[in-house]
Formats: structure tokens, C-alpha cells, sequence
């Protein structure tokens, strides 16, 4: 077990489930059009709740320091609630999962042999791109290491899927560099986006919003209740830090920004 798994340790079923009750109430006044579609997995929104929250825990006297009245009760109700809604989440994403019909088991299976094969390739070459010395300084090389290593972490087939889109964003973002390689041209990497996209709907839900009361509709909820708490605990870490240029290191996005500056 690692310090971080120490600092919030996941719950046993039993109580995610009473969690998951006890929350039911606050996640049912969130309005339909408020929902936000569920961008991260519940491991990687376990693992960037407890970073944030173990760093930002030397903060909170800095912050009652410089916040008063309700805005500082916002923030302290913030903290407080966000290890549980980082449970709820976790809870409500194990149980939108849902059985495979035999055509989509097949399809997933494939696309997860076809978007492994797209990370993997990505990776080798993003290697070689971002580290070559006669195109990038050893600042932007530097820069490229902390992403690189940002997305190579994780296992699985969802994790392969978000590391395809990001490479492929960053990739895309330098066209001139990337394209010079021949296993790298835009129609490529656009392809292989999409098939990392379809891999990931697969495994979530049908890429529409769900319906109302729904297992899918309160899995929408939890990540839109725990994506609130959250980024109001890592915007005000930053904020605290005087944005210094590891901020990010410290308190991620939820989409973590994995674009280095661009070489000049």
C-alpha cells in the first residue's frame, strides 16, 4: 500500500453502497443540462484525489488564513466532501457497467487489440520524436519527460484508449516534426483517435445522455459532483502556490495538460 492509498483508503463495498445512498439526494438536484459526461475512469479519479488532497493538506491553514465567511466555508465543505464523492464516483462507475451483447464483446475485443497496438506504436515514436536533441531543447525535452511519463502510467484497455487520444493531440500539435515520420501522417493518427473514441464509448455507455434515474444517469451525476469538488480543491491548491510552473504536478487537471510549450 502506498502513502497516498494510506492517506484515503477505498472503502469496502458496504459502505460505498451508504455512501452512495446517503448522496443520492445531492446528486438528484444537479439539472439534466448540468451533467457532465464522465471523462476518467474511477481509478484514475481515486488516484488524483488523493495527490491532490495529500498535497494540498500543508495548504489548508494558508487558506483559512487568507478566506473568510462563506467563501472559505465553500472551500472547507469542498475538502471535507471530496474524498466521499470521490467514492460515490467510484461507486456509480463500477455499477453503470452492464453486460455485453456477443457483437459488442467481439467489437471490443478487437478494438482493444487494434488501440493497443496504436499505444504502443504511439509511444515507441513519441520516444524518439520528443527526445531528439536536434529538434528540441533540453527544456522542452525536460517538459515532454513529465508528460510522457503522465501518460504511459496505467494498465488496461480504457487506459490505452485515453493514452491514443493524448498522443494523438500532442502529435497533432506538432504537424511540421510529426508527419516527417511516415508512420505518423495526420490521416493516421486521426484514425487511430477515432478508434480509441469508439473503444471508449464502448466501454462506458452508447455516447448518449443517459436517461433519467438510470445507472448510467447517476454514474453522469457522481462525476459531475466529484469533478466540482475537485477542481475547486486543485484550482485553489494552485492558487495558494502562486501558479508556480510545477502546479499542475501537483494539483492535475482532470484532463491533465500534456501539451508542452511549442518549440519556436
Amino acid at each position: 500500500m502506498t502513502l497516498q492509498d494510506e492517506f484515503m483508503p477505498l472503502p469496502n463495498d458496504e459502505t460505498l453502497s451508504e455512501l452512495s445512498s446517503r448522496y443520492q439526494p445531492q446528486l438528484t438536484q444537479i439539472e439534466e443540462k448540468q451533467r457532465l459526461r464522465p471523462r476518467v475512469s474511477r481509478t484514475r479519479a481515486l488516484a488524483l484525489s488523493r495527490q491532490t488532497l495529500q498535497n494540498f493538506h500543508p495548504l489548508q491553514a494558508e487558506a483559512k488564513r487568507r478566506f473568510h465567511g462563506d467563501t472559505l466555508q465553500e472551500y472547507e465543505r469542498a475538502w471535507n466532501q471530496l474524498p466521499e464523492c470521490t467514492f460515490v464516483y467510484y461507486k456509480a462507475d463500477l455499477d453503470q457497467e452492464k453486460p455485453w451483447t456477443s457483437k459488442q464483446i467481439e467489437r471490443r475485443q478487437e478494438l482493444s487489440q487494434i488501440v493497443r497496438s496504436h499505444d504502443r506504436r504511439f509511444t515507441r515514436w513519441a520516444q524518439a520524436l520528443f527526445f531528439d536533441e536536434t529538434i528540441f531543447s533540453q527544456e522542452q525535452r525536460d517538459a515532454f519527460q513529465k508528460h510522457i511519463e503522465k501518460i504511459t502510467k496505467g494498465t488496461g484497455s480504457r487506459d490505452d484508449a485515453e493514452d491514443v487520444l493524448w498522443w494523438g493531440d500532442l502529435f497533432l500539435q506538432y504537424p511540421t516534426q510529426a508527419f516527417a515520420i511516415p508512420y505518423l501522417q495526420e490521416a493516421q493518427i486521426k484514425k487511430a483517435q477515432q478508434e480509441a473514441h469508439e473503444l471508449i464509448v464502448l466501454l462506458s455507455d452508447d455516447g448518449k445522455a443517459p436517461a433519467k434515474d438510470s445507472p448510467r444517469d447517476l454514474w453522469w451525476r457522481s462525476f459531475t459532483l466529484w469533478s466540482q469538488h475537485y477542481n475547486a480543491i486543485a484550482d485553489l491548491g494552485r492558487f495558494l502556490l502562486g501558479n508556480p510552473p510545477n502546479a499542475e504536478e501537483l494539483f492535475p487537471k482532470i484532463s491533465p495538460e500534456r501539451n508542452p510549450t511549442q518549440p519556436s
